[in-house]
């Protein structure tokens, strides 16, 4: 389970699409990663160009099946957002 005191050694997730944070916390539960794994893509979806930076961090961070869990959510949010800004009117 997540708790809060783990929650406080959680990085920002600016500082790790910044590049400052090349490494997760140790002893950080499942909980806790997919609770990152969420926050960056939230930060991600803000910030498009950074989007090399976060598939380094969640590659070597965390396991398969969350880095595919995540880059599956980003793709489906850039889709939709594609599929909005094609929508409008020229």
């Amino acid at each position: 389970m997540f708790e809060h005191h783990e929650a406080l050694k959680l990085p920002k997730s600016a500082d790790i699409l910044d590049g400052k944070i090349k490494k997760m916390p140790d002893g950080i539960s499942f909980s806790g990663q997919y609770a990152m794994i969420g926050a960056l893509e939230y930060e991600l979806k803000d910030r498009y160009n950074d989007y090399a930076t976060y598939l380094d961090f969640i590659h070597n961070n965390f396991p398969k099946e969350l880095c595919a869990f995540s880059i599956r959510n980003v793709i489906e949010e850039f889709t939709k957002n594609m599929k909005k800004e094609l929508d409008k009117p020229l």
